[in-house]
């Protein structure tokens, strides 16, 4: 749903997508990237950014493995992923020790991944046969994409 380039300021939206994890419907949101820059347009992006950043129920910062990384002003409330690890290391991958490690390429560490979103966002689900509560737009949604 993305557009995606190797030029950073590609992303200037916020791109939201539903996903099923687990069996739970999460919508994540793809933002524009936080850095220094002088473009005004770019600036609006990162503000969107800030703003989705803010309602979020989960945060995660994707750092490129394969170049120098751009960590966020304050790291609290961030779970980092390592991206592009099917590629030599840019940099110290040590620096975050614990940091998910995966692959958009590859797909590896994908599934640790949804593990890890499903856990932070449904840390006690129902057990077999417990009622879930959902709206009826999930439940069609989840029948469609099953």
């Amino acid at each position: 749903r993305s557009i995606v380039s190797p030029t950073p300021g590609t992303t200037r939206d916020a791109v939201t997508a539903l996903l099923g994890i687990d069996g739970w419907p999460v919508e994540i949101t793809d933002t524009a990237g936080i850095r220094k820059s002088s473009s005004d347009l770019e600036r609006q992006g990162m503000a969107r950014a800030t703003e989705a950043f803010a309602n979020a129920h989960l945060r995660l910062w994707l750092l490129d493995g394969s170049t120098a990384p751009i960590f966020p002003e304050d790291d609290a409330g961030w779970h980092f992923l390592i991206n592009k690890v099917d590629l030599p290391a840019g940099w110290d991958w040590q620096r975050v020790p614990h940091a998910q490690r995966i692959s958009a390429h590859t797909q590896a560490g994908l599934a640790e991944l949804c593990e890890m979103i499903s856990r932070e966002l449904v840390p006690n689900p129902p057990g077999p046969g417990e009622a879930v509560p959902c709206t009826p737009e999930q439940v069609t949604w989840l029948r469609r994409s099953r």
